[in-house]
């Protein structure tokens, strides 16, 4: 086995400027500077956030490191059984079939007011425009595979045309009573965000901007 240098804090494992290359591989022309990592890994363990992610997402992370893991990642029904109350109302899981489909298992009740109707059992195509759902499916097919977290900001639009900017986190999640596994997403939507959504019901995420890769022991995309 290769021995893995030792993991200074807060380490490069940021990509920026991502694309899908015409093959389907992830690809990118920016990393960002040592200091500005998502997480580091020590002996195959992640490591805390920086110190300025929003709070709520700090919380679903350490739930998610909370939970017993086989091979780096919890079961979804270790997920169900303990999820943060608070949070679950801007969470949404999806079920990664692969590398270009995914299908929405759970749909938060706080995402189904904003986005006006309830996407549980959606197909991707229903969620993202076409131009968005490459990326998506991908890098959620790169977290269930590797496995590894990512952090991105989707953009959704409403039918009045005002853009609502949800920040995400998402984790993979095993599921032993099935082959195909799982992504788990916090999705966090400022209030003022909500106000519009009172206005006008978002139509669908328009674009996908993949912010971090979060290094959970097995390393991240190059």
């Amino acid at each position: 086995m290769r021995r893995q240098r030792p993991a200074k804090p807060y380490d490069s494992r940021i990509l920026v400027d991502i694309r899908v290359t015409p093959d389907g591989a992830l690809a990118t022309n920016k990393v960002l500077a040592q200091g500005a990592a998502v997480g580091v890994v020590v002996s195959g363990v992640a490591q805390r956030l920086p110190d300025d992610v929003l709070p709520e997402i700090r919380e679903f992370y350490d739930y998610w490191l909370s939970l017993p893991k086989h091979a780096l990642v919890p079961t979804l029904s270790n997920w169900l059984d303990h999820a943060v109350p608070h949070l679950q109302p801007l969470v949404a899981i999806s079920d990664i079939h692969s590398p270009t489909r995914l299908k929405i298992r759970y749909f938060g009740t706080g995402l189904v007011e904003v986005m006006g109707a309830d996407r549980t059992g959606s197909d991707a195509e229903e969620v993202y425009v076409s131009s968005a759902k490459p990326l998506i499916s991908r890098v959620a097919w790169e977290a269930v595979t590797r496995p590894c977290g990512y952090m991105c900001l989707r953009t959704a639009q409403t039918a009045l045309r005002r853009e609502i900017g949800v920040h995400s986190i998402a984790l993979p999640l095993a599921n032993p009573t099935s082959p195909v596994p799982a992504v788990v997403s916090y999705n966090y939507i400022s209030k003022r965000d909500y106000a519009f959504s009172d206005e006008s019901a978002a139509e669908r995420v328009h674009e996908v901007k993949l912010t971090g890769w979060i290094d959970l022991g097995a390393g991240v995309p190059k």
